[in-house]
């Protein structure tokens, strides 16, 4: 009989302190409060979540440290930020390296390992393997417990083991549980709200002059179109109303808008979107389906472009005609959220 089947657990409910979890550990018989691993995200227009819980926007152009162990040096992960026009950056590039293995993540299911181009999946032993993920995105897993996720277009995502507690900077911030130093310089200065651009510098590599522009943000030419305007309503759509409880969508909303005022396609609110799906994934809500109903699915798109025109409309007539309806039961907190800050 294992050991285990005698042993008494603890089977009332136990609040843990912030950082931890309560579950059980592998090769332990009682769940207990553990350190969880931090999550840092990058989307849009860019909109940085830092491992403890900020968001902030930081519209640099340039290669920028997004995270590494800045104790012992044993890896890092570094974006590269490019103009789209002239008001809005993104992602286009994601390069990590881990002992003495280098992997350069591009756009459209390219990636190269030491300069060669790589089919996903494959690993290479005793340091990552690469593996291909359902929505056609890759996550790149290393040896150290560190975790890269990238869709090959601009949303990135970092988790890093709670080994790394303070072990590690960047524009992700350095995992301490304490969301108010995470606008840490890299001379170790801390900077307040308004210094972003200054925090954000300080992480730049290789050319400083670009990544100390500051991108000039314009006025539209011409005013958002009414399905521009609606598309980052579907946070308050049932889509997410399984979530909304457990994780607030405000932040998000605002990044949300500001993308789709800033950019000139129509799907740039979907990154805003994945970012809320992939929180709330973690929370413990899976929300199905959630890219068909917002219209961010590839697939789904793929469908709609091979049907004739005429099918073509009547279907975003009807997605429009769903998200209207959906739009009165909580019109009033749309309203409310627009002026919310990001941090």
């Amino acid at each position: 009989m294992p050991s285990c089947a005698i042993t008494r657990c603890n089977t009332t409910s136990t609040t843990c302190a912030y950082g931890t979890k309560f579950q059980k550990v592998p090769g332990e018989c009682c769940p207990r409060c553990v350190e969880v691993e931090g999550t840092c995200m990058v989307f849009g227009d860019p909109h940085y979540k830092t491992f403890d819980g900020k968001i902030y926007t930081f519209k640099g152009i340039g290669k920028y440290q997004l995270t590494a162990d800045c104790t012992n040096h044993t890896f890092f992960v570094r974006v590269a930020n490019v103009l789209l026009d002239g008001t809005s950056s993104t992602t286009r590039r994601v390069s990590i390296k881990y002992l003495n293995a280098r992997l350069n993540l591009q756009q459209k299911g390219r990636i190269k390992f030491n300069g060669t181009v790589k089919t996903i999946p494959f690993q290479v032993d005793g340091k990552f393997k690469a593996e291909k993920k359902k929505d056609n995105s890759v996550e790149i897993i290393l040896n150290n417990g560190v975790k890269v996720y990238w869709n090959f277009k601009s949303f990135v995502e970092v988790t890093v083991p709670a080994t790394l507690k303070n072990h590690v900077c960047g524009l992700c911030g350095n995992f301490n549980y304490d969301v108010k130093d995470d606008l840490t310089s890299k001379v170790g200065k801390m900077l307040s709200d308004k210094e972003i651009l200054a925090f954000g510098a300080s992480w730049c590599l290789g050319n400083k002059f670009e990544c100390a522009k500051k991108i000039r943000v314009q006025k539209l030419e011409k005013p958002l179109t009414p399905m521009k305007k609606s598309a980052c309503r579907y946070f308050n759509s049932d889509t997410f109303s399984s979530c909304r409880s457990k994780l607030s969508t405000l932040k998000y909303f605002k990044a949300c808008k500001m993308d789709m005022d800033h950019c000139k396609g129509h799907k740039c609110y979907c990154d805003s979107l994945m970012a809320y799906v992939r929180e709330c994934e973690r929370l413990g809500v899976n929300l199905n389906n959630w890219q068909k109903y917002t219209l961010c699915d590839l697939a789904h798109l793929r469908n709609l472009k091979r049907k004739p025109k005429r099918l073509r409309q009547r279907n975003r007539n009807e997605q429009q005609a769903l998200l209207l309806k959906q739009l009165p039961k909580v019109l009033n907190r749309t309203r409310s959220s627009v002026g919310v800050p990001l941090t």
